[in-house]
């Protein structure tokens, strides 16, 4: 876990205002230095959770731990404490402004894979979209649709990939870095989805793109979240798409907000 505990290090205290651990996102309102962050995370499916099935004790209370006390969940076993960690994670990360461009995480899938061996960790909404324009897309997933691929196959995929683009929901289930020592060090990596912390640090682990949200407006993210919405529904309400590079810091939006944006209740 030597990602997580890296981005754990570089992490402001602040003040837990709000968490929710949703049906299918996470997500955690913490306040620091008189800015107040919004972060999400992906909710690990039941499949993932401990077999007994047995409560957590500090339910009830996430808002009477402190920010960076929220993060350190992350490196937990128990998957809903490791969501929750996460989206501390991205509410506390303090991102760069000193480039950005927009360009989304397909988009960026096309312009590194075209015409390439392609490998996908996760069924990502886009898949069909893309098949058209890479020479080979191999998609792998824990809990596989029709026609993808199962996760023990990764150890033969992903060495002969091209592009790997791997879903950030692996940082929570603690895989990510499993997956990373698979690729070939020609591979050009990208992470993304809702769980993605926008921090150069990842960088150092042969990680080329990060694409993740930012939130702008916390108060209809939370709403959504604890009424259950996925990922797709979430980034309707107050969401904007990031993405940033290892050779190119930039980050995309469609409106240039503040990653970290005034508390609105």
């Amino acid at each position: 876990m030597n990602i997580l505990n890296d981005l754990l290090s570089t992490l402001p205290d602040g003040n837990a205002v709000k968490v929710c651990i949703g049906l299918h996102c996470t997500s955690a309102v913490i306040e620091s230095g008189g800015l107040t962050g919004c972060g999400l995370a992906s909710t690990l499916d039941k499949s993932y959770q401990n077999l007994n099935g047995a409560a957590q004790p500090q339910i009830g209370h996430l808002e009477e731990f402190s920010g960076r006390e929220l993060a350190s969940w992350s490196l937990s076993s128990n998957r809903a404490m490791a969501s929750a960690g996460v989206a501390a994670i991205n509410a506390l990360l303090a991102p760069e402004f000193s480039y950005w461009m927009d360009l989304s995480a397909e988009e960026a899938v096309v312009l590194h894979g075209s015409g390439k061996t392609v490998a996908m960790i996760g069924n990502f909404p886009y898949v069909q979209r893309l098949k058209p324009h890479l020479g080979k897309l191999s998609v792998i997933e824990c809990d596989p649709y029709t026609g993808n691929l199962t996760e023990d196959t990764a150890f033969k995929i992903l060495p002969e990939a091209d592009v790997v683009v791997i879903d950030s929901m692996t940082l929570v289930n603690h895989s990510l870095e499993i997956l990373l020592g698979l690729c070939s060090p020609h591979a050009y990596v990208m992470l993304s989805g809702i769980s993605t912390p926008l921090s150069p640090i990842l960088f150092d682990y042969g990680i080329n793109m990060l694409s993740g949200v930012v939130i702008t407006a916390w108060a209809p993210v939370m709403k959504s979240v604890s009424q259950g919405a996925n990922g797709r529904q979430v980034c309707r309400t107050g969401v904007r798409c990031a993405t940033i590079s290892s050779q190119e810091m930039y980050f995309s939006f469609e409106d240039n907000h503040s990653l970290l944006v005034k508390s609105t209740q």
